[in-house]
C-alpha cells in the first residue's frame, strides 16, 4: 500500500508544519566550520540543507546555530 503522505511535505524542522504555502519558505545549512547559509526553498531540499516554513522559523534556526557555536 502506498504511503498517503508521499506527495506531501516537506515539513519545517523547527515547528513541524507542512511547507505548503507558496511564499516565505527557506532552507538552511548550519555548519560550525563553514557558517550559516539560508536559501529560498524552490520545491526540493538541497543535500545537507533543512527546510523551514518561514522567517520566524528561519530566525529560530539561526539562533540555535549561534547558541551551539563553540568559538563564542
Amino acid at each position: 500500500m502506498a504511503n498517503v503522505n508521499q506527495n506531501r511535505g516537506p515539513w519545517c524542522v523547527i515547528c513541524g508544519s507542512e511547507m505548503n504555502r507558496p511564499n516565505h519558505r527557506f532552507q538552511f545549512l548550519a555548519d560550525k566550520e563553514d557558517g550559516y547559509t539560508a536559501l529560498p526553498f524552490n520545491g526540493e531540499v538541497l543535500p545537507g540543507f533543512e527546510p523551514v516554513c518561514g522567517e520566524n522559523c528561519l530566525e529560530k534556526a539561526q539562533s540555535r546555530w549561534v547558541s551551539t557555536r563553540s568559538d563564542t
